[in-house]
């Protein structure tokens, strides 16, 4: 290695430290949007200057949220990310949805106006994928789990009603509410999800559990399928 390839390692090191030193002593408040991203990526990327790869995805994505919401393809379309970096970004947006969701555990969904509420801050940021969650429900309609069953499109890709009935009978609740979004639509119920939901709801009648509601966000705005009557 050259002398001055020495003095760029030992100046790109130097700089991780003080990243990393900062952050210890001032937390994440002190950081811009393109420097929390620098920061994760030194954890998949250990030698390479990071900083560059941080912007590129900014610029691409407009936003934290934009990149950690992006897909694993959509990712790989920025140059500098394989796939090893896209898994880990993609990783750390279904964590983030992961805790999101653990952190309303024991919130109530009794009426329509929570359970809009709850949708939409589950949904309006998925602006370019279709997202569908069941929420498991006690018998005091309290949540006792969110879960993401598929994303894609609700009317077009037919998802295991297998992989639903698993996740409500491990959960033990009774009680059950659907979500999806519709990223370039409206917050009204296609033709093909009223169909589908009532397809779900005779399903899991036999099972012995109550499919409380179905609830659509998009536009910032959320609608429920049980006020409208389609349920």
């Amino acid at each position: 290695m050259s002398n001055e390839s020495k003095e760029n390692s030992n100046l790109h090191k130097g700089h991780r430290n003080r990243i990393r030193k900062r952050y210890q002593n001032t937390g994440i408040e002190s950081f811009e949007e393109h420097e929390v991203l620098e920061m994760l990526l030194f954890y998949v990327i250990p030698q390479k200057n990071t900083n560059p790869l941080a912007h590129k995805l900014l610029d691409k994505f407009m936003s934290l949220k934009g990149v950690f919401n992006a897909s694993i393809p959509d990712l790989m379309t920025v140059d500098g990310v394989g796939i090893a970096t896209a898994t880990f970004l993609n990783f750390i947006g279904e964590l983030f949805n992961s805790y999101s969701c653990q952190e309303y555990t024991g919130s109530t969904l009794k009426n329509t106006e929570e359970r809009c509420a709850y949708f939409l801050n589950k949904l309006q940021n998925e602006m370019k994928k279709e997202v569908l969650l069941v929420v498991c429900l006690d018998n005091a309609m309290r949540v006792h789990r969110c879960s993401k069953l598929k994303t894609g499109e609700f009317e077009t890709v037919h998802f295991e009603i297998q992989a639903l009935t698993n996740v409500i009978l491990q959960s033990g609740c009774k009680n059950i509410i659907l979500a999806h979004n519709h990223p370039a639509g409206e917050a009204v119920p296609s033709y093909e999800d009223i169909k589908n939901t009532k397809y779900i709801k005779s399903v899991l009648e036999k099972l012995g559990i109550n499919l409380v509601d179905h609830i659509i966000v998009a536009n910032k705005q959320a609608c429920s399928m049980t006020e409208l009557n389609f349920l």
